[in-house]
């Protein structure tokens, strides 16, 4: 019986839950592209195997409810382990990977009763823990049991008292995180998760130490780029505001059509991000509106800057909706220029230009709008 390919193997999983949001890290290449198998049943046991994965990777593909995305993660977790006893190495160690994948995207998909994929994950970090010290797969499997526990406590409550206390364990399971694996491949990430989380819960001091260490630790990474926005972010008060974009309904698709911030020179202007995918913005929308109209004569303006994958999403979404101001598209959304150089890491916010044309508040809530608005415009 002919030994089974290992690429050929790789190439049949299909990792992804569109759900979730979450997709699986890509197997990395192997050297040596052969499965050693000691009998031929063993063999055909395992061809077997790789069939039943290539028939779930489509159904992965297209699963969206909670309980198919469960179920079909959990079947591919039990071939993956079993695959993962027929190897060893570097073989051993991209089935190990691909099982804690299908183990996470299980378990943020799991209701909080349901803890049979984070059980099976932490027992999955103790058994490499113990086999195999020291490996890269700990720090791995480690962060996605972090993850789905976070997710989990998540799921247990949504009183601010309650959200509070997960954040802040959540903030010490990162930081214990990023201080024992200081250069795992999650490490990035986990800096960013620890910023903002510092954010969140109003320790910004400690947000720029991490948010700093993300850039100097590892200043080739996406996330550092990120980073470096979000420090300008947070000391942008008192600094020109600078920004041209494309209209969002300009004439023409093919040529774009800037406008610059600079021609609302004079007046104080609301500068508000949005997208289509949150219904909060289309209430938001209601408000600028309310408030544009009490004060445009005093020299307010407004301008809306998009950040969905096309611009036909976002006329759609404003098609028969009285949005007001002047609306510009970011290309490439979140990861656009503007976005990256102010760090806009999420949608809605605003941020308030005075007349001078500096930033006189970073982040301004739409309860507090009015106010701060009244404020500037004395």
């Amino acid at each position: 019986m002919a030994k089974v390919p290992l690429r050929t193997a790789l190439g049949m999983m299909v990792c992804l839950a569109p759900w979730t949001g979450l997709a699986r890290a890509q197997p990395t290449t192997i050297s040596d592209p052969m499965i050693s198998v000691t009998s031929a049943n063993e063999d055909t046991e395992t061809q077997s195997m790789l069939a039943t994965l290539s028939q779930l990777g489509p159904q992965l593909a297209n699963a969206r409810d909670p309980a198919t995305i469960i179920s079909l993660n959990l079947q591919e977790a039990q071939i993956l382990y079993q695959l993962k006893g027929r190897t060893t190495g570097t073989e051993q160690a991209t089935w190990i990977r691909q099982l804690a994948d299908c183990l996470n995207v299980a378990a943020v998909s799991s209701s909080r009763d349901d803890r049979r994929a984070i059980s099976w994950l932490t027992q999955l970090k103790e058994e490499v823990a113990q086999t195999q010290p020291g490996s890269p797969l700990v720090p791995y499997i480690t962060f996605r049991e972090m993850q789905a526990v976070y997710s989990a406590q998540l799921n247990q409550g949504s009183d601010n008292a309650n959200s509070n206390a997960v954040q802040e364990n959540w903030r010490n399971q990162l930081t214990h995180f990023v201080q024992e694996f200081p250069t795992a491949e999650d490490t990035p990430n986990a800096l960013m998760e620890l910023a903002t989380t510092c954010e969140f819960l109003n320790l910004e001091p400690e947000a720029k130490i991490w948010y700093q260490q993300l850039v100097e630790n590892f200043p080739n990474n996406p996330l550092a780029n990120k980073a470096r926005g979000i420090l300008r972010r947070l000391g942008l008060e008192g600094q020109v505001f600078a920004m041209a974009l494309p209209l969002l309904n300009g004439e023409s698709d093919r040529y774009d059509e800037p406008f610059d911030i600079d021609q609302f020179k004079g007046q104080v202007v609301m500068v508000y991000f949005w997208t289509s995918n949150d219904p909060q913005c289309a209430r938001d929308f209601d408000q600028l509106r309310q408030v544009l109209q009490r004060h445009g004569s005093q020299g307010l303006g407004l301008l809306c800057v998009n950040v969905d994958p096309t611009k036909e999403g976002a006329r759609e979404f404003l098609h028969g909706l009285h949005a007001p101001g002047i609306h510009v598209y970011q290309r490439g959304g979140l990861d656009g220029k503007v976005t990256t150089r102010y760090g806009v890491t999420a949608v809605p916010s605003m941020v308030l230009v005075g007349k001078e044309g500096t930033v006189v508040k970073r982040s301004v809530e739409m309860v507090n709008l009015e106010e701060e608005v009244a404020k500037q415009l004395k």
